[in-house]
């Protein structure tokens, strides 16, 4: 599911380490699966945030009308991403156990809001290729180009859980392209993300949640709040990144109203 603060996973070096431009994505069958990495030992943290509503979502139903895509990323992975709706940009990125299927009730509300949403499989998890939970960046900024190539310029707005969250907060800082963040639960630093470091270069709107139960991740979201000057959304129960939505069926709608003003009137 989504992931508790990791750290010490070696970041292999990119030739471009702050702008990326990704080959443009093609339409896969379904069923097409490519080779994913060894799975990485889960640490005890990891188990108690699976437990709090971040565990796999496999086997849940695409979205209606949905479309699964390729994303071939600069450093030569393939990520795997199912496509859904019309209108400005939305990349969704999920937490280090779960995969882009644990987004699909949330991220078909979205794209029936008026927006076109690629929930991606992060490198080497689901049905993407790589090491996990490496370079989360790089795969993220590679779908904000895979978007931005369709049709008219438009913004994109990055949601991510957890490992996701940190994720999308740092990618956020280096493309021009990016328009809102959200993050639900971030560690402050999950596995090669920092999203301490990264906040300085953030300067899009950005809306950080959190359940009042999920104790450790209360902490680093204030503290990443703080860094970014915004005050964070505190939901009820313990729910864990996607986790929340069963206690506050209403986040997603407050999402969406956020994403939606942000895109609009990003100066608020």
């Amino acid at each position: 599911g989504d992931d508790p603060i990791a750290t010490g996973l070696p970041r292999p070096a990119l030739p471009h380490p702050t702008r990326y431009r990704g080959r443009m994505a093609r339409n896969v069958t379904v069923g097409q699966r490519p080779k994913t990495s060894t799975m990485v030992t889960i640490a005890a943290a990891v188990a108690m945030a699976v437990a709090s509503g971040c565990s796999r979502g496999d086997g849940a139903a695409a979205p209606a009308g949905a479309t699964m895509v390729t994303v071939a990323t600069p450093d030569g992975e393939t990520l795997v991403g199912t496509l859904v709706g019309e209108g400005p940009g939305v990349v969704i990125a999920h937490g280090a156990n779960a995969n882009r299927t644990h987004w699909y009730a949330a991220g078909a509300q979205i794209a029936a809001a008026g927006f076109e949403v690629l929930m991606i499989d992060l490198r080497g998890t689901g049905e993407s290729t790589g090491e996990r939970r490496t370079n989360q960046d790089v795969d993220i900024l590679a779908a904000v180009d895979y978007l931005t190539s369709r049709g008219e310029p438009r913004p994109v707005a990055l949601i991510g859980s957890s490992m996701g969250a940190t994720s999308v907060l740092v990618a956020g800082g280096q493309s021009e392209a990016v328009a809102a963040i959200v993050g639900l639960s971030p560690p402050a630093q999950s596995f090669a993300m920092d999203a301490r470091s990264a906040a300085p270069r953030i300067t899009v709107p950005v809306m950080l949640a959190v359940a009042t139960d999920d104790t450790a991740f209360v902490e680093s979201t204030r503290e990443l709040a703080e860094l970014l000057g915004i005050e964070p959304v505190i939901t009820s129960g313990g729910g864990h990144g996607t986790g929340q939505f069963a206690d506050n069926p209403e986040l997603v709608g407050q999402i969406i109203e956020f994403v939606r003003t942000s895109i609009t009137d990003p100066t608020g």
